[in-house]
């Protein structure tokens, strides 16, 4: 019997071949021509799954230019928050972080952003702007 190896999230990691007849959550027998490696089981049936989204790493400089289209900041308002002592934790974390890279993914780049807009210095619907066009692979 030929079945395939599903995870806990219904994903088809593996498929095998196997002598004896298994009974077991994780193991859906499927056909001897069927490859469902990398699809969901769903209600008895198998779906594609959408690719995980990759975000690109950026510079801090791309980061900030980020910050001025999508974030709407000028030059004059990304000094005055580079300034603000409300902010002054985040930049220094930026600034000790031992990578120029700035990760959209990262707890430390939710913290800035949300520090930003905290104080005022970008929207949500800014914010929002920035997460949502943030390049990608």
């Amino acid at each position: 019997m030929i079945y395939a190896q599903i995870n806990a999230d219904g994903i088809c990691e593996a498929v095998s071949d196997l002598k004896d007849k298994v009974n077991a959550a994780h193991m859906i027998p499927i056909a001897d021509n069927e490859n469902p490696i990398g699809k969901k089981w769903e209600n008895g049936i198998w779906n594609n799954v959408a690719a995980p989204t990759i975000y690109k790493i950026l510079t801090k400089l791309q980061a900030i230019e980020r910050l001025m289209t999508d974030g709407g900041m000028t030059p004059t308002e990304l000094v005055t928050a580079r300034e603000d002592p409300n902010l002054k934790f985040y930049w220094m974390v930026w600034e000790f972080a031992g990578t120029d890279d700035v990760n959209r993914n990262s707890p430390d780049t939710a913290a800035v952003l949300a520090a930003l807009q905290d104080n005022g210095y970008i929207t949500q619907a800014e914010l929002d702007a920035i997460m949502a066009n943030w390049p990608t692979e």
